[in-house]
């Protein structure tokens, strides 16, 4: 089953867990990992502090890692 991306109007991810956000800009848009707190999203790797993400319109689980064969 593919991995479908939910809208923040439908349902907010878990608190502190990484996920896909799809972040729309004013002059760009893009697709960062990041997770989410009681304050809102933000990005998991900017300076390890985390920066804030306010255009946050939907979200999806990080995909399953490739399998070692």
């Amino acid at each position: 089953m593919k991995d479908k991306w939910i809208s923040v109007e439908n349902r907010l991810p878990e608190f502190g867990k990484s996920i896909l956000v799809y972040n729309k800009g004013v002059e760009h848009s893009s697709v960062r990992m990041a997770f989410m707190t009681s304050r809102g999203f933000y990005d998991a790797y900017e300076c390890g502090c985390g920066i804030k993400l306010d255009n946050v319109t939907h979200w999806m689980p990080l995909p399953k890692p490739p399998e070692d064969k």
